[in-house]
């Protein structure tokens, strides 16, 4: 393993677990030993309820779920993994380079908590892993939530890469990003101001300890084709902001609608921002779609 990397994830933990305390929910830390690396997992909710697996975002970490934490805790056992590459406590034997190392790692993960089939959710990028790996293990997927999943259904806007030049100029940046990620209208509206403040103060804790993640040299998921998305064979429930800034939303909809077992949700007052900006709507649709019975 990278010793560089071993000693920021070191020094990262103590601020790791400060910002896990946060949460409004008792939650454990977990170590798996896997073929891939050591991968790190935030676990909580009742231990016989049924498993979900969460796939944050990219550069992010599994503390990220703070205000999804409570709801989905209350009837699935959460799994929440750092993805290995990004930031967070999972360390990988080797670079993660390609899309179908994350994959492998999911397998691994999963057999690793002896898991035979799990609720899977992921945002943006863990949302296009998330429907990668739906389409190599559908046996292992009894129900699949997708959140702004990106890239997968359409091509990414231009700007989304312009302004990813502003997270090169720490936490001024960072903030500048963040709130292009959502609607103007939130701007100075509370609670809105209070968690983004957070989720700002997260992330620059985790520059300082790494510098800047590694997704530039990896690989990025491929667009879905038509047929792979007619392919995915389990119940889909795909959630998008309203005012989607990475792609047009309505447009990426349309694609999704060819999922055979397919459900849409549109999220009025969102963008990209929706797990802060809009919890309790997304929330909302999250259980009440993983509390359907299998078709």
């Amino acid at each position: 393993m990278n010793p560089q990397l071993t000693k920021a994830i070191e020094s990262y933990a103590a601020t790791y677990r400060a910002q896990l305390a946060e949460w409004p929910v008792a939650a454990e830390q977990r170590q798996l030993e896997t073929k891939t690396g050591r991968m790190h997992l935030i676990e909580w909710g009742p231990k016989d309820a049924p498993p979900l697996l969460l796939l944050h975002g990219g550069g992010g970490t599994a503390v990220g779920w703070i205000y999804q934490a409570e709801a989905l805790g209350m009837r699935h056992r959460v799994y929440a993994l750092d993805l290995p590459g990004h930031y967070g406590l999972s360390v990988a034997r080797k670079p993660m380079k390609k899309v179908a190392d994350q994959l492998d790692m999911l397998d691994e993960v999963l057999d690793a908590l002896q898991i035979p089939r799990v609720d899977l959710l992921g945002i943006s990028l863990g949302g296009a892993y998330a429907a990668h790996y739906a389409l190599r293990a559908a046996s292992r997927i009894r129900r699949l939530i997708l959140i702004a999943p990106s890239p997968l259904l359409i091509p990414l806007r231009g700007s989304f890469f312009m302004h990813n030049i502003r997270l090169l100029f720490g936490t001024y940046g960072i903030e500048g990003f963040m709130r292009w990620l959502g609607p103007k209208e939130n701007a100075g509206q509370q609670p809105y101001e209070d968690r983004l403040a957070r989720v700002i103060r997260w992330m620059s804790a985790a520059r300082r300890h790494f510098g800047l993640p590694n997704m530039m040299g990896m690989e990025w998921p491929a667009l879905l084709s038509d047929a792979e998305l007619r392919a995915i064979a389990v119940p889909t429930m795909v959630i998008l902001g309203e005012h989607e800034v990475v792609y047009d939303a309505r447009r990426g909809l349309e694609r999704a609608a060819q999922i055979p077992k397919f459900q849409s949700v549109l999220i009025p007052g969102a963008g990209h921002d929706v797990m802060w900006s809009q919890p309790e709507r997304l929330n909302a649709h999250i259980t009440e779609f993983l509390a359907a019975e299998d078709a």
